[in-house]
């Protein structure tokens, strides 16, 4: 979990920075200061995004992709790890996913 963290801290970072350009419009500031809101509650596994879409209706967009964004990066952790192909067994046949339902990828 240490590299997710490290990836939702240098996304605030990130945000942060772009606070600071000259030619950010106000509109565009708190849009990123909201991107960060939402970055930040996903590591407080918080979840504010009622009182951001009464509150800050303007930027509501903008905070919770930073939420769903620290959330996916949150999951990383939670899934299995992949094979690269020098680690995979070459006696055993390469697994298929099916993605489609019935439909079958070759």
């Amino acid at each position: 979990m240490k590299y997710e963290l490290t990836l939702i801290l240098s996304r605030i970072a990130w945000c942060r920075d772009q606070q600071q350009l000259h030619t950010l419009t106000e509109d565009d500031r708190a849009g990123w200061r909201a991107e960060e809101a939402g970055l930040r509650d996903a590591l407080g596994l918080r979840d504010r995004r009622d009182v951001m879409k009464e509150e800050h209706a303007s930027q509501w967009r903008r905070y919770q992709c930073g939420l769903e964004d620290g959330r996916v990066l949150l999951r990383i952790d939670c899934l299995p790890p992949v094979a690269s192909p020098i680690q995979r067994d070459r006696t055993q046949p390469c697994p298929r996913f099916n993605f489609g339902g019935d439909r079958k990828h070759g």
